[in-house]
């Protein structure tokens, strides 16, 4: 786990979803994904960046029931959700200037 961004679980997230106060962004992550840990400073910088407009969570895909109930077709992937629901969903690998503009976009 990165020091900035917490792990969720199935169960957290719904009860975060539910009592969140800002748009809610997860990341979807398996362990040795490349991709993944080249996500994770970025998302770690951006938890810093937009901590008064947004929460950034994580969940291990391999060790949750996510596949079914967020229909997780690949890693990483960014779901964002607003006032408990399902606004975007972005999938795959991302730079910096690409985050951010994903991130400025919705939030």
């Amino acid at each position: 786990m990165s020091q900035n961004l917490a792990d969720t679980t199935d169960a957290e997230l719904e009860t975060l979803l539910a009592s969140a106060e800002t748009p809610v962004l997860v990341e979807f992550h398996v362990p040795n994904c490349a991709y993944c840990a080249r996500l994770e400073p970025l998302l770690a910088d951006a938890a810093q960046t937009y901590a008064d407009r947004l929460t950034i969570v994580r969940m291990d895909a391999s060790t949750n029931n996510t596949r079914p109930q967020y229909g997780l077709g690949g890693t990483p992937m960014l779901v964002l959700y607003v006032d408990g629901e399902e606004k975007v969903t972005k999938t795959g690998a991302m730079r910096e200037p690409q985050l951010r503009s994903f991130l400025n976009a919705y939030v």
